[in-house]
């Protein structure tokens, strides 16, 4: 058995060693976190520059106004559903009166792939989705027919009238009336 003395100075020693390394692991704990705090501080900082510059070219372009053509990008979905579509057309045309009743005879076609050839959208069609909305019905009134192309011209929807036929009756017998448009999708 150890002399008391040696017992306490093994005690007080061990103690002090216990309380040292707990020392030493705060220190490196602590010196750790604070590595990470000083990156934080310098990517904050570096995001706060970043947010200045863009602020900055926001007040200096704020008086410049909009091409036509960002204003066409709102008005192109980035999703196209051929049932979305459909039903679209649909409601647009009972909204104008032209009804799935017998007395129309309507009929709506989706066509999704639509040969665009040489014409001005070709450029466009490498870019977007195209797709043809064929819509017919008998009808002895013209004015369904404009009032549909006010409705496309008039859409949230960005669609561009492809062909109207039409005979004009003078309201004396019923004709089948067409008109196709296309619909241009984002979906690349």
């Amino acid at each position: 058995m150890l002399n008391r003395r040696l017992s306490d100075y093994l005690f007080y020693g061990t103690l002090a060693i216990i309380g040292f390394l707990i020392i030493l692991l705060r220190i490196a704990v602590v010196g750790g976190q604070q590595d990470r705090i000083d990156q934080l501080n310098r990517q904050n900082i570096q995001l706060q520059a970043e947010i200045d510059e863009l602020n900055e070219l926001v007040q200096e372009n704020k008086y410049i106004q909009t091409s036509h053509l960002y204003d066409l990008y709102d008005t192109i979905p980035n999703v196209f559903s051929e049932e979305l579509l459909r039903y679209k057309t649909a409601a647009m045309l009972e909204q104008l009166g032209i009804d799935e009743s017998e007395d129309f005879n309507r009929t709506i076609d989706v066509v999704t792939e639509v040969n665009i050839g040489d014409s001005a959208l070709a450029s466009v069609a490498k870019n977007y989705s195209i797709v043809r909305v064929d819509i017919s019905f008998t009808t002895d009134d013209i004015s369904y027919i404009t009032a549909i192309i006010d409705h496309l011209y008039n859409s949230e929807q960005l669609f561009i009238i492809d062909s109207v036929d039409y005979t004009e009756t003078n309201g004396e017998f019923s004709q089948e009336m067409s008109v196709s448009f296309l619909a241009i999708y984002d979906t690349n």
